[in-house]
């Protein structure tokens, strides 16, 4: 089945509350395997929201619509879709009395515009608030499925995942499973036509770049009866895509890279900072477990090295310095007899990037880390 969502309110179009009820939404759908096509904000307007309304049943087999169900003039979810449906907003006596329970419960008096909240489609089904005011409505008609949410973010899931999910889950063919493919080293137009053949004729499953906060990451998704039915198809692929890109992958589903490395090397570090804030040393305390333990000395790592590897022979041991020149750094990682010394240049021009440039460099420390141990 395909889906869509709608989300409901003047405030999202002006930049005043983020949208996150969608993204969520949608991550949901994912694990039902159900398509989300189209997302679509629309204010506070009946003429634009039974617009948009009309538009999504005609494209889609589920039409989720968020907000809009509070007690004031400009909250007409219900009122406009129920006109679309040719619904009839019928008193619900169950709503009604959670909410004379949810005010009493919190000393506070009803007013009579909540009254309103009450009232749910003739042929709908209340879905239960059990954080708000405002009760969710489900309807099927004329072989579609219309879900109505409240906006809030933590009521909007509470919902979700004790009303909608458990529906679905009952109803549901197939499922969807993806797996992400972390990577490092490598642009996204690089890596785009290193996997271009597979990422226009794979179909099952699908091969698409994206890039988060954390980096770049290939994510792999499919189809299936069950989450083992998808694994059969998506672990083929995996494998073929560590053998084409194998130097530039730091994990398989793990996005940051301290905590890929965590989970390769229980050993000590001896780590030595130079102009770096000690951003490296940074990462790996906040990923820091029983297993790894930081060691911090200030020495000149290239005078004394053959010293410290006698001193430390089961350690391995890092200097990660920034020269003079911006974006220029040294790095060398030395553990168990094999040594890596390379120059990064991480400067790519941009005006107040020294934060972003550390953290891009202490990446790929890391993955030199990684390298080392077999």
């Amino acid at each position: 089945m395909n889906s869509e969502i709608i989300s409901v309110g003047t405030e999202l179009l002006l930049g005043d509350v983020v949208n996150t009820n969608a993204a969520y939404i949608s991550k949901k759908l994912m694990e039902l395997g159900i398509n989300c096509y189209y997302h679509s904000v629309v204010g506070d307007n009946p003429q634009r929201l039974k617009d948009m309304f009309e538009l999504s049943l005609k494209r889609s087999d589920i039409v989720f619509l968020t907000g809009g169900l509070g007690p004031t003039y400009d909250d007409m979810t219900k009122e406009v879709v129920g006109e679309v449906l040719g619904e009839k907003l019928v008193f619900d006596q169950n709503s009604y009395d959670l909410m004379l329970s949810r005010f009493s419960h919190s000393k506070r008096k009803m007013g009579n515009n909540n009254l309103k909240q009450a009232y749910i489609y003739e042929n709908g089904h209340a879905l239960r608030n059990d954080l708000g005011t405002a009760p969710g409505v489900y309807i099927k008609k004329n072989g579609k499925i219309v879900i109505l949410l409240p906006g809030p973010p933590n009521e909007l899931k509470g919902m979700f995942e004790k009303q909608v999910m458990p529906y679905f889950v009952q109803t549901k063919e197939s499922v969807l499973v993806s797996k992400r493919v972390y990577c490092i080293g490598i642009g996204e137009s690089d890596l785009e036509m290193i996997l271009e053949s597979e990422m226009k004729h794979y179909t099952n499953p699908t091969l698409a770049p994206y890039s988060d906060e954390d980096g770049l990451y290939i994510r792999v998704t499919a189809l299936g009866k069950d989450a083992s039915d998808c694994l059969e198809l998506i672990n083929p692929v995996l494998n073929h895509i560590h053998e084409v890109l194998g130097e530039y992958i730091y994990s398989v589903d793990i996005p940051r890279i301290e905590d890929a490395f965590k989970e390769k090397y229980k050993g000590d570090i001896v780590i030595f900072e130079n102009r770096t804030f000690g951003i490296l040393s940074h990462r790996l305390e906040t990923s820091l477990t029983h297993g790894i333990n930081i060691n911090k000395q200030d020495l000149n790592i290239k005078q004394q090295l053959e010293t410290l590897i006698n001193q430390y022979p089961d350690s391995m041991i890092v200097v990660f310095e920034q020269k003079e020149s911006k974006g220029h750094f040294e790095v060398l990682v030395s553990y168990k007899g094999k040594t890596d010394h390379q120059q990064l240049y991480m400067d790519r021009g941009y005006v107040d990037d020294s934060k972003r440039t550390l953290k891009r460099a202490s990446s790929r420390v890391l993955k030199m880390m990684m390298d080392m141990v077999v």
